[in-house]
């Protein structure tokens, strides 16, 4: 719903291309997936947009979405600028993340409480 409004916000803000769904991206050597949308997780208290969700195949995912509520969550990545102090995340900082390993979900902490 709206996806073509945004769609024409974004290019007219000078994005020279949008993508829908899911893309493949290598980062440091190891291939991920990149997607507005989280595997799981919301900015809410309930998922939306289940459907336009990529499948939790294990792979690595760069994604939104969620604005502030986690950096990063088992194999999941919120690259989303309001995350990371208004900032775009590096690809270094990505790389060494997925370096690392997928992060505990039972030592999860939320930026805000």
């Amino acid at each position: 719903k709206g996806i073509e409004t945004w769609t024409q916000r974004y290019l007219d803000a000078g994005f020279s291309e949008i993508r829908h769904g899911a893309i493949d991206l290598d980062v440091g050597g190891t291939s991920v997936l990149v997607c507005h949308f989280p595997y799981r997780g919301d900015s809410h208290d309930k998922d939306r947009y289940v459907e336009a969700r990529p499948k939790d195949q294990g792979r690595w995912l760069l994604h939104g979405h969620v604005h502030e509520r986690w950096r990063v969550r088992g194999r999941m990545i919120n690259v989303g600028v309001d995350a990371w102090n208004q900032a775009p995340v590096s690809e270094a900082q990505l790389a060494a993340i997925i370096a690392t390993g997928p992060a505990d979900i039972g030592a999860f902490e939320p930026l805000h409480a």
